[in-house]
C-alpha cells in the first residue's frame, strides 16, 4: 500500500514546494496597491526607462552575454536578486525539480531553476535551493557542460574501501 501511496506523496510535495516557493516570491515582491511605510528608493544614477515593448525587454535581456567565468565567480549561498543584479538581466526561463534525496546521504528537497539564454547559444542554469545558490552549470554550444555539482548517488554507490 505503502508504494502505491508514495507516487502521490511525492507529487503532492512537488506542487507544495512550487507553492510555497511561487507565494513566498509573491509576498516579497509586494501585492499592487500595498501600503508600505518607506517610500521607495530612486536610483538617479542610471536610466532606469522600462523598456517599451516586450521585444525592446528582449533585446535588452540578451545585449549581455553571461560567460562561464561569470558563472564561476559566483558564490554559493547568493540570491537570484542578487546574481540578476549583478549581470543586469533576469533569467530567461525558471522551473522547479523535486528530489527525494539519497538514504543516509541527504534529505528531500525541492530546488528552482533559472536559466538564462546567450545569443551565442550557450547558456546557464543555477539550482537555487531555500531560495540560495546551491548548483551551477554552464552549457556550451555542442551541448556539453561543467557543474558545480558533486554525484552524490555516485558516491553513495561505492563499496566501502575503494576510495
Amino acid at each position: 500500500m505503502l508504494k502505491q501511496a508514495l507516487p502521490l506523496i511525492l507529487i503532492t510535495a512537488v506542487v507544495t514546494a512550487t507553492a510555497v516557493l511561487f507565494l513566498t516570491q509573491k509576498k516579497e515582491a509586494g501585492q499592487p496597491g500595498e501600503n508600505t511605510s518607506a517610500a521607495p528608493v530612486v536610483d538617479t544614477s542610471a536610466d532606469n526607462t522600462p523598456p517599451a515593448t516586450e521585444a525592446d525587454a528582449e533585446h535588452v535581456n540578451q545585449d549581455i552575454r553571461i560567460s562561464k567565468d561569470m558563472v564561476d565567480a559566483l558564490l554559493l549561498g547568493v540570491t537570484v536578486e542578487e546574481v540578476e543584479a549583478l549581470w543586469g538581466r533576469i533569467s530567461d526561463e525558471m522551473e522547479s525539480e523535486y528530489d527525494p534525496g539519497i538514504k543516509g546521504y541527504t534529505s528531500p528537497y525541492a530546488i528552482l531553476w533559472h536559466t538564462w539564454n546567450n545569443p551565442d547559444r550557450t547558456r546557464v542554469k543555477l539550482g537555487f535551493i531555500n531560495r540560495k545558490l546551491d548548483r551551477k552549470h554552464f552549457y556550451y554550444r555542442d551541448g556539453n557542460f561543467t557543474t558545480s555539482e558533486v554525484d552524490l548517488k555516485a558516491i553513495a554507490e561505492e563499496k566501502p574501501g575503494r576510495r
